[in-house]
């Protein structure tokens, strides 16, 4: 008995003996616990720094102005030529992507090469830094000359992170909305509520301009207390509703919404857009001076925007507008983006604004034409067409524009817009202010725009 005990005892011990040398042998060919070993001696992703991950974005653009309308200036007769100027531009920016993560940083420089307005005021007094360089300081509140240009400008400079959540960006980037359109300088964050569904925040402090013609540096000219825009987007496949409110802080709130509709085929299709918008002012706004508005402003206006484009085989388009304002809703929400998608800013250096039209004047009714027409791969025609009529002034506006695809990174484009202004009795054609006394005036603002731009 005692000797099979012993036997017992022996091979329980060696057992023992065998189960503890296999798990050590077993652990010599087991894996590797990674994330043990990352959280003991973590080491450097070696994709963190791929090639892979960089992209870069390099362009030039020459620009050219003609005005047409050469006469001399004749204060009592309101009589004001249309400037000529020439531009140009080179910008790059890098960026580098990793996780979700993504940095950009870009810049942009610029200089006139022809002015026409030195001729009329000399050098110092000129008026093309209205256009290129534009600097009244941060606030905007400064005077802009042109011995005082920003002709060197950083565009780009963000952190932004996205996932299937959210997407966030900090710094300084491009932002596009229904009525906010340029470079800001704060936060952009989106929610991704469901699929095509979300909620954006977003929120600037000043904004930059630059492209085809203009460079203007981040300044608050034209939202001196900043901007912040909430928004909810709901996009299925045949429409895209928004509800939005944007907040000019101590100015203005504009409640607002705008529904897209898609109907068709590849044949022909349908595409209507509605804009509706309340801009509400504080009547403290007209502290900053209201020059800048052609008149006060406060209380409840409204703007509203009708188009119905029909497009044939994908190739070719026709589209009708409809945009009027009630009151001056324009006077500070609609200058800096807007949906008309025409250029407002292509009057006259020398007169109101400078150089905004009557498309967003006080109680303005504006008809719009739209067509486009794809000539194979190279080239695209278009004819717009513009009828505004205001209290202030009449205009009526021909543009013939063409787009020729020289190469994959070089387009020509020319602009030749046959323009008149018929500024109304009563009005001043320089300050766009009642004036008693002052004759109705009719002004050619016709121009040509030349532009040749490389993209890599």
């Amino acid at each position: 008995m005692q000797a099979i005990k012993l036997l017992s005892v022996n091979a329980l011990l060696l057992s023992s003996y065998v189960l503890a040398n296999e798990e050590v042998l077993t652990n010599k060919t087991k894996p590797l616990n990674t994330q043990a070993v990352k959280q003991v001696s973590p080491k450097m992703d070696a994709n963190i720094f791929n090639t892979n991950n960089f992209s870069f974005k390099a362009g030039a653009e020459v620009f050219s102005k003609s005005g047409l309308n050469k006469n001399a200036i004749d204060k009592a007769r309101q009589i004001y030529p249309t400037e000529s100027y020439a531009s140009v531009l080179a910008h790059l920016g890098i960026y580098y992507e990793y996780e979700g993560f993504k940095l950009g940083l870009g810049g942009v420089a610029g200089g006139l090469l022809q002015d026409s307005t030195r001729a009329t005021f000399g050098v110092e007094n000129s008026l093309g830094h209205d256009y290129i360089g534009f600097y009244a300081g941060y606030l905007g509140l400064g005077q802009a000359s042109s011995a005082n240009t920003r002709n060197v400008i950083v565009y780009d400079a963000y952190l932004q992170y996205a996932n299937k959540y959210l997407d966030i960006t900090l710094g300084r980037f491009e932002k596009a909305s229904t009525w906010f359109g340029g470079y800001a300088q704060g936060v952009n964050l989106a929610f991704k509520l469901s699929e095509g569904q979300k909620l954006t925040l977003f929120g600037t402090d000043s904004m930059s301009i630059w492209g085809s013609g203009w460079l203007y540096d981040f300044s608050r000219l034209y939202i001196p207390t900043g901007v912040i825009n909430a928004e909810y987007e709901l996009k299925r496949d045949f429409y895209n509703f928004k509800l939005y409110a944007y907040y000019g802080i101590e100015d203005y709130v504009a409640p607002g919404a705008s529904l897209d509709l898609l109907f068709g085929d590849s044949k022909i299709s349908y595409l209507t857009k509605i804009v509706a918008a309340l801009p509400i002012y504080d009547p403290t706004i007209n502290r900053w001076g209201v020059g800048q508005f052609f008149g006060s402003t406060s209380g409840v206006t409204g703007t509203i925007f009708l188009r119905q484009d029909v497009v044939f085989n994908e190739k070719y388009s026709l589209g009708l507008g409809l945009y009027k304002n009630f009151g001056n809703a324009n006077a500070r929400f609609g200058t800096y983006g807007n949906p008309m998608d025409i250029d407002i800013w292509d009057s006259s250096v020398f007169i109101n604004g400078p150089s905004l039209n009557a498309a967003v004047n006080k109680d303005v009714f504006n008809i719009l034409l739209y067509s486009n027409f794809e000539i194979g791969k190279y080239l695209d025609i278009k004819l717009d067409g513009r009828y505004s009529n205001s209290p202030l002034a009449t205009e009526y506006s021909l543009i013939l524009g063409l787009d020729v695809f020289l190469t994959s990174h070089i387009t020509y484009s020319l602009k030749a817009n046959y323009f008149t202004n018929i500024t109304n009795a009563g009005f001043d054609v320089l300050t766009g202010l009642q004036r008693s006394g002052a004759p109705k005036v009719l002004s050619d603002r016709s121009y040509v725009m030349n532009t040749i731009k490389f993209e890599y």
